[in-house]
């Protein structure tokens, strides 16, 4: 009998729109997007699954204040800053176009501003496989 396995399986969310902001659906739900052997790589995968899509997203449209999109706003404007922008605070940059920054930033900067969400774009679950 064949034994059983530990597959790590990387899924992305797929967020709603309410004509305000972007959210993750109820429950914990995502879209399943490649399975790995290994932990590391699909937590690698994860990472690089995580800073494209904050690339493509406008982050700013995931909430209606600074405090429920960064765990600390200041250090996320600092950020932005680094990468360009010229305000003193990040309400300029609601509106669409926050993530032109996000693309303007090094990768450092990029898993700062990561570690700073209070998003989730991608997950990595475990999966046991076989009999």
């Amino acid at each position: 009998m064949p034994a059983k396995k530990i597959m790590y399986v990387v899924g992305t969310v797929d967020f709603q729109y309410n004509d305000e902001t972007y959210y993750a659906p109820e429950g914990d739900a995502v879209r399943p997007v490649t399975v790995y052997r290994t932990k590391e790589a699909a937590e690698k995968a994860a990472l690089e699954q995580s800073l494209k899509a904050m690339a493509d997203w406008d982050l700013l449209s995931f909430g209606y204040s600074d405090d429920e999109i960064f765990s600390d706003p200041e250090a996320a404007l600092e950020l932005y800053q680094a990468a360009g922008y010229e305000g003193s605070d990040l309400d300029d940059l609601h509106g669409g176009y926050s993530n032109e920054f996000v693309q303007k930033m090094n990768d450092e900067q990029r898993k700062k501003l990561l570690d700073l969400l209070t998003v989730t774009f991608a997950t990595v679950s475990e999966v046991e496989v076989g009999e």
